[in-house]
């Protein structure tokens, strides 16, 4: 049975600080990291440029896809795999960056995002009207789909999903970016594609302190026991904030990041760290300890 809950709430604000990885190396515009079996930290640049850091700190051009990125992901054979910001373009490359292959996807299809599950990837893609994700076997053959539009019947426009994270007992979860006139929404799917539970903030009729105003979304990760929902807003101070729930649905407490200059494009996790990606930073990569987002109250 599914559940719908609607939240109002006041900031509780857990500090954390950021160091920068890979020594002296700045990024142009990075939008998303991914990390390899070798624990190699991969950054996707927004002109199409991935690079690779490796644990010396030493950077790698890897490959230029001569595309605008959506997002990069690692598969289970340790291929790069690229999701561009044109239609139909979803592309595997080697670690060393030579192509692998396309990936064959509907013609209207526009590829957001790309996580690893336990037997493949899982693509969300924007169809004409719906919105879905495709699940695809360590092979590339496409083993599902769920279809995950939501309706809208408010007044403000529905402004479509917005990012997935899939939880390591194969869970989907999916954001929804000012959906249905609510700051936004989480949602949980099984593998069949049925609703496990739904969630949303609710706009603040009046928010005079910009530190604890509810805003949109700008990405979310998921971990055993925890979902994280980066909110599209920097706090007066500088950073990002980032609300932090259950994987049952339920609000635990808001974290600021501190260190970054603008809204984290995309976040990871990578062991016991989370990487964020930040576009106008000095450096433009930042790893966060992940017990400092969970240092409750």
């Amino acid at each position: 049975t599914s559940q719908t809950q609607t939240y109002v709430l006041a900031s509780v604000l857990v500090t954390c600080l950021t160091s920068v990885i890979a020594g002296n190396t700045a990024f142009e515009m990075p939008v998303t990291t991914a990390v390899d079996i070798e624990g190699n930290v991969y950054v996707g640049e927004l002109a199409g440029k991935v690079m690779r850091i490796d644990g010396a700190g030493k950077t790698t051009t890897v490959l230029d896809s001569g595309h605008e990125l959506q997002d990069i992901a690692i598969d289970r054979n340790n291929n790069i795999v690229v999701a561009a910001n044109v239609r139909s373009a979803v592309t595997i490359y080697s670690a060393d960056g030579h192509l692998v292959r396309q990936l064959e996807i509907p013609a209207t299809s526009g590829p957001r995002r790309v996580e690893p599950t336990a037997d493949g990837v899982a693509i969300f893609m924007h169809e004409l009207s719906r919105d879905v994700v495709r699940f695809y076997d360590s092979d590339y053959a496409e083993v599902g789909l769920i279809d995950v539009s939501e309706s809208c019947a408010k007044a403000r426009p529905d402004f479509g999903m917005f990012d997935i994270a899939i939880e390591p007992g194969g869970a989907i979860w999916v954001a929804n970016l000012l959906a249905c006139g609510d700051q936004y929404t989480l949602r949980k799917y099984n593998r069949a594609g049925e609703l496990l539970g739904s969630w949303s903030h609710a706009s603040p009729t009046a928010e005079a302190d910009a530190d604890s105003a509810i805003p949109a979304l700008a990405d979310i990760f998921v971990t055993n026991t925890n979902l994280y929902a980066v909110l599209n807003l920097t706090t007066a101070k500088g950073g990002a904030q980032v609300d932090v729930w259950t994987t049952q649905g339920t609000f635990k407490y808001r974290a600021s990041v501190g260190g970054l200059t603008q809204i984290p494009i995309r976040a990871r996790v990578t062991g016991t760290d989370v990487l964020f990606a930040d576009m106008d930073g000095e450096k433009g990569i930042h790893r966060v300890p992940l017990n400092s987002l969970e240092g409750g109250r």
